[in-house]
C-alpha cells in the first residue's frame, strides 16, 4: 500500500449525485461489477442516495473522500447481527485506479467492520475475471472461499464470481 496515500470517509450528499450519476454509467466500471447493466436517470441516482444516507442496521455506506473529493464509495450490506458477517463492496473512480486508494479504503473499512460493528467475517463477490480486484482482496488478507459458477452475464458471456472471505481471527495482526 502506498504510505503517502490519505482518504476519509463520509457520508454521501446530494452534490453527490453528479459523480455517481456519471459511475452509475460508465461501462468500464459496469463491466467489472456484476450490477445491473441498465442506465441509471440521475432522478434514481438521487433518490438512492436519499435513502442509503440513513444508515440502517442492514447497509453502512461511505463515500471515499481524498484531496476534498469524492474518489469512490464503499460499504458493508447484508449485514447480519445474529452472525456477525457482511458483505464488503467498493467501487472506485477509474481515474483513481493504481494510487493506492482502494487498498487504503479496504483495509480501513475491513477494520470498521470488525472494530466497530463486532463483525466476526467479511466476505464479498468478485468477477473472476476482475484480476486486479482479486489482487487487491488478497493484499488486504481475504481468502478465496469458492466459486458462483456462471452466475453473471456481462459483455455475451456467462462468468463465474469468486467468494472470498476475511475472518477476525485471521486479520488482528494483519490489520
Amino acid at each position: 500500500m502506498k504510505n503517502n496515500v490519505e482518504i476519509k470517509f463520509r457520508c454521501l450528499e446530494d452534490d453527490d449525485c453528479e459523480v455517481v450519476y456519471k459511475w452509475n454509467n460508465d461501462q468500464s466500471l459496469k463491466i467489472m461489477y456484476s450490477g445491473h447493466p441498465f442506465p441509471v436517470s440521475k432522478k434514481s441516482t438521487r433518490e438512492w442516495i436519499n435513502k442509503v444516507s440513513n444508515p440502517d442496521s442492514k447497509l453502512c455506506l461511505f463515500g471515499i473522500e481524498s484531496q476534498d473529493e469524492l474518489i469512490g464509495l464503499c460499504g458493508l450490506k447484508n449485514i447480519n447481527h445474529v452472525n456477525n458477517n457482511a458483505e464488503l463492496f467498493i467501487l472506485l473512480d477509474p481515474d483513481q485506479s493504481g494510487k493506492g486508494y482502494a487498498t487504503k479504503a479496504v483495509s480501513k473499512l475491513v477494520k470498521f467492520g470488525f472494530d466497530s460493528l463486532n463483525l466476526n467475517r467479511i466476505y464479498l463477490k468478485v468477477q473472476d475475471n476482475n484480476l486486479k480486484a482479486i489482487k487487491l482482496y488478497e493484499r488486504c488478507h481475504f481468502t478465496k472461499e469458492g466459486v458462483l459458477r456462471k452466475a453473471v452475464f456481462k459483455v455475451g458471456q456467462y462468468l463465474n464470481i469468486i467468494v472470498m472471505t476475511c475472518l477476525k481471527e485471521d486479520s488482528i495482526v494483519k490489520l
